[in-house]
């Protein structure tokens, strides 16, 4: 189920079956005095760390997905701040408490998911033109058929790839799981007693974009900011 944010509704166990997400168009800013005025929404942490990436694009991005954050924050009216991000073992950004959220970006969009308490993975991806044969060690054999079963292969990768991402960052892991012992055929996949259950994100049919959730059977609410 889709619609559009409202926070008044936002309140009590309600959000406990809720999975929120934000996506946005995120290109280099021409005026470096725009671009300098919304990173001084973010601690200088933050701008520390975007200002290390030499791409305009790429900091575009790193911005665009701090400031979705942060307005998230404010609609599901959380206690957090950005200042008060961590970062774990694996250099995944958290908030003490029930807050849980996760960001992906590609291209030039960029997306936000949270949720309350659990466990949340997001990944999105752009289609773009590539040689299959390339990535042959990142599938199981499963997935392979899929893949070349699918109307549009390219695509069909990408969506695969998006969904096997999301299932990693949901459970901390990132890369340090082997991708091709990872088969995301199904709805759910249980990685050390723990159940994670796939969402298709519908953000537009160049950007595949695939949830992971501890969530079962959640309502997606989903803007484009």
């Amino acid at each position: 189920m889709y619609r559009a944010l409202n926070n008044k509704n936002v309140t009590g166990k309600d959000q406990n079956k809720r999975i929120y997400i934000d996506f946005s168009e995120c290109r280099a800013e021409e005026s470096e005095a725009h671009f300098e005025a919304k990173m001084e929404q973010l601690p200088v942490r933050m701008q520390e760390e975007i200002r290390a990436y030499h791409s305009p694009q790429d900091r575009a991005l790193k911005l665009g997905g701090r400031l979705l954050l942060k307005k998230m924050l404010e609609d599901l009216n959380q206690p957090h701040s950005l200042s008060a991000m961590q970062y774990g073992r694996y250099g995944r950004p958290f908030f003490d408490g029930d807050f849980q959220f996760n960001i992906s970006h590609s291209g030039e969009r960029v997306v936000c998911a949270a949720q309350i308490g659990g466990e949340l993975g997001v990944d999105l991806e752009k289609v773009i033109p590539i040689d299959l044969k390339d990535y042959i060690n990142y599938f199981t054999k499963e997935e392979w058929v899929k893949i070349y079963q699918g109307p549009d292969q390219n695509a069909c990768f990408f969506s695969a790839w998006s969904k096997k991402e999301a299932f990693l960052k949901a459970t901390g892991m990132g890369v340090q799981l082997p991708l091709d012992k990872v088969n995301a055929i199904g709805s759910h996949l249980s990685y050390e007693g723990r159940s994670f259950y796939f969402h298709q994100v519908d953000t537009g049919p160049e950007y595949p974009c695939w949830v992971a959730s501890s969530i079962a059977f959640p309502e997606i609410v989903l803007k484009k900011r």
